[in-house]
């Protein structure tokens, strides 16, 4: 028994965001961003491990608090950022 499926041709688009406020991947901007955001990323990997097994008292200052909220709204930022990032699919 052989099945056809049949292809619908609505578009399975909810709203279009305007263009404005698309991020083409292939941005200078972009660039700098996810450069920023990888060297957190390296910072991180070295601070967290430290603190967790050294329990250093420069790390549990106010600076260093703030500058780890500052580092976690950059994230979450990225993430939001990633949302309106421009990709590429097969067709183009």
């Amino acid at each position: 028994m052989e099945v056809k499926l049949k292809r619908s041709k609505c578009s399975c688009t909810i709203f279009k965001i305007p263009q404005k406020y698309i991020i083409s991947y292939k941005s200078k901007y972009k660039m700098r961003w996810d450069f920023c955001i990888l060297l957190l990323a390296v910072y991180n990997s070295l601070i967290i491990p430290f603190d967790q097994a050294f329990k250093p008292e420069l790390l549990g200052s106010a600076l260093f608090k703030a500058l780890n909220y500052i580092i976690d709204i950059s994230y979450v930022t990225d993430v939001i950022l990633m949302f309106m990032t421009s990709y590429v699919t097969n067709k183009g």
